[in-house]
């Protein structure tokens, strides 16, 4: 099982007091959870670094199994879907 630790838990902690103390309905979804951290702890900046990286994804040194991997990994963190 996977959980917040360190810095994490205690911002969830937070924002479900604010919640229970504002009477804001409580995050009961896993989209819900994934837009609030999203929103909390991804730079402004964060997909166009990665849509940056994709583009200057090179071969060099990599076997072609390790740069598929990595241009895959860029593409689904940049929300890109492949055109076939």
């Amino acid at each position: 099982m996977i959980g917040f630790t360190n810095y994490v838990i205690v911002w969830w902690d937070q924002l479900m007091t604010n919640h229970m103390r504002n009477y804001v309905r409580q995050v009961d979804t896993w989209d819900k959870m994934k837009s609030l951290m999203k929103r909390r702890f991804m730079s402004n900046h964060f997909y166009r670094e990665l849509y940056q990286r994709l583009q200057s994804l090179s071969h060099d040194t990599k076997s072609v199994d390790e740069y598929f991997k990595e241009m895959e990994l860029a593409m689904i963190r940049s929300n890109l879907k492949d055109d076939r």
